[in-house]
């Protein structure tokens, strides 16, 4: 299967042709295998961030064990709120469910100095878990967890945005890349034209509530 790592310092993605059960990279030898990371979601083409991939990799050499990830990567599914999940643009882990309470809080509270996630979920919300999210970019809107995009703009939350066009029937002509191209961006106004919704150029958090 196909694996796209978003790279700030390339500005640009690079491609692993992977099986399942291959380390996922840019861990750092954390044990993380790629069908972890896919947790239920059965596909042959997925995306996350180094950010992310790199932050779990420290944050396992800090814990000094193995950490199980039950779950990394979601797929847009029809009635499915895209907006609720930034494991659409694979920005978010799942981790520890196989740990003792005492530690998995440890690893909760290590994530949590670490600074290396915007957001770790409190045990309230995570009992059985740890819940890790890495924003590549400032939310456009509170409660949405993803960015502005504008044409021309390459990271994960564009194959989440090519992904959901295309799951409710407007599927960008350039498939799943990535990047906010003149393909992807005609295959917006045309979802945003059937469904009411106002696009002035940017993504914002009324397109995304609407996907």
């Amino acid at each position: 299967m196909q694996l796209y790592v978003y790279d700030s310092l390339l500005g640009g993605f690079s491609r692993f042709s992977l099986h399942r059960a291959a380390p996922l990279p840019y861990t750092d030898g954390a044990p993380v295998l790629l069908h972890d990371f896919l947790g239920s979601t059965t596909t042959e083409t997925v995306w996350t961030d180094r950010e992310l991939l790199s932050a779990f990799g420290a944050l396992a050499a800090q814990f000094g064990a193995p950490i199980s990830v039950c779950g990394g990567f979601r797929r847009v599914l029809p009635g499915r709120s895209l907006c609720a999940s930034p494991r659409c643009a694979g920005l978010m882990l799942d981790i520890g469910a196989g740990l003792c309470a005492p530690e998995r809080e440890r690893l909760r509270r290590l994530a949590v100095q670490s600074g290396l996630f915007e957001t770790v979920l409190p045990e309230y919300v995570a009992p059985t878990w740890v819940g890790l999210q890495k924003r590549v970019a400032p939310v456009c809107a509170p409660g949405c967890p993803f960015p502005e995009l504008r044409p021309g703009n390459s990271n994960s939350c564009v194959f989440a945005l090519q992904d959901a066009l295309a799951v409710h029937g407007f599927p960008p002509d350039c498939g799943l890349t990535g990047r906010f191209c003149a393909a992807t961006e005609r295959a917006l106004c045309a979802f945003c034209r059937a469904r009411g919704t106002p696009y002035a150029g940017i993504v914002d958090a009324g397109i995304w509530r609407a996907l």
